[in-house]
């Protein structure tokens, strides 16, 4: 008979395999970067083994319920692409799909395991921390480890986001200056949108971060003030800014926008955008129905959307596209009914929420981020809870 302790291993080793592939690609990102031409083989290194423990270990017991589930939304994806691909196939039909299959299927595969979402947050939490360490020297090696600023960003903002919970949530005041050193690294040398994103978590948590719905409204309140006064000083706050980082010689992509708002009152990657989302509306108007199909407008221009909405309607057109906009907002309603029964849960979805929901409106498109797959399968699987100890059917 085996003894709680082991029991209580045995019971959390489906949220530890699931926890752990979720950060998998940012942990293992300088083999990813060092051996790019054999991805192909190096997936299967890490898939092979998490689906061995899967299938061999005693506490991995998949509901059957959700299984359907996650049959149903990989049957509905690969038709979309399957469509594409016979009548309007490109270079990046299947290199899309091959996202979605890392990033979605594989993930709701070991989703379906999960019964504690409690554990599982504790160990994204951890999994992320240890990423952002790994992570945080590379700015200063050219960005050997990450391999770009924007993957740097994506590697960043989930430990930041970690940290905030670990220091709000679990009250572990010992994170803070780690927390600091995440944040201040994500504003300057990752992208903007994780920039954008990381402040928004932060006023997040200083929002929920109380159930008393006065305090919620005093500092939704005290936060609206202080972007008046941040607007109302941006120039001067851009210039000290500036004035610091050239004295510390750490220049950077982002500094350098910020430094062109203070002296030209322009963003240069605002400007490309711009041109992107001009040509984006254009050919709206000619495949407003249908859209372009997956990969379309990246083939025709060698890039994407870089805007979530532009990139859903361009893509799949307006039926489509409005049908997954439409449950999109009812999985985020959903997520927010979390709180009242599940604050863990709460959290996870949530932060699965901003960290692809911020980032998305300035770059990436969406069958590569991985929170948004999270994000879906979390929400896909929430009214089945007949797998789930910690907590009560809806």
């Amino acid at each position: 008979m085996l003894s709680t302790t082991e029991n209580k291993y045995k019971g959390y080793a489906a949220e530890l395999v699931a926890a752990f592939y979720m950060n998998a690609f940012i942990i293992l990102r300088p083999l990813i970067v060092s051996y790019s031409y054999r991805w192909e083989i190096i997936l299967p290194l890490i898939v092979i083994p998490l689906a061995m423990i899967s299938v061999v270990h005693r506490s991995f017991k998949i509901d059957v319920l959700l299984l359907r589930k996650l049959f149903a939304l990989i049957c509905v994806v690969t038709s979309l692409f399957l469509i594409d691909f016979l009548l309007r196939r490109n270079d990046y039909t299947w290199e899309n799909y091959y996202s979605f299959l890392i990033y979605g299927a594989i993930t709701g595969f070991l989703l379906a395991n999960v019964r504690r979402y409690d554990q599982l947050l504790k160990y994204w939490t951890i999994f992320s921390i240890i990423a952002g360490i790994l992570y945080i020297p590379d700015p200063f090696n050219h960005y050997t480890i990450s391999g770009g600023y924007m993957n740097f960003g994506s590697g960043m903002l989930p430990a930041f986001i970690a940290t905030v919970i670990v220091f709000l949530y679990y009250r572990i005041k010992y994170i803070v200056p780690l927390m600091i050193i995440f944040f201040v690294e994500t504003v300057v040398y990752a992208n903007k949108g994780a920039t954008v994103s990381a402040i928004a978590i932060v006023a997040f948590f200083i929002v929920f971060n109380t159930e008393e719905k006065r305090k919620r409204v005093r500092r939704i309140i005290v936060l609206l003030i202080l972007s008046i006064l941040l607007l109302l000083f941006l120039d001067t706050i851009f210039e000290i800014f500036n004035m610091i980082a050239v004295k510390l010689g750490v220049g950077s992509y982002a500094l350098t926008d910020f430094s062109n708002i203070s002296r030209i009152k322009e963003l240069s990657s605002f400007n490309s955008r711009s041109e992107i989302w001009n040509q984006v509306g254009e050919e709206f108007k000619s495949h407003w129905l249908f859209g372009m199909g997956i990969g379309g407008f990246q083939s025709k221009y060698n890039n994407y959307a870089h805007n979530f909405f532009m990139d859903l309607f361009i893509t799949h057109g307006v039926i489509i596209g409005g049908l997954i906009l439409w449950q999109l907002f009812r999985y985020v309603k959903n997520t927010l009914g979390f709180i009242k029964y599940n604050k863990e849960l709460f959290l996870f979805a949530f932060s699965m929420l901003l960290l692809w929901l911020f980032p998305s409106q300035f770059s990436f498109t969406y069958w590569k981020l991985d929170a948004f797959w999270v994000f879906i399968i979390v929400n896909m699987y929430s009214n089945t809870y007949s797998h789930i100890d910690n907590v009560d059917p809806i």
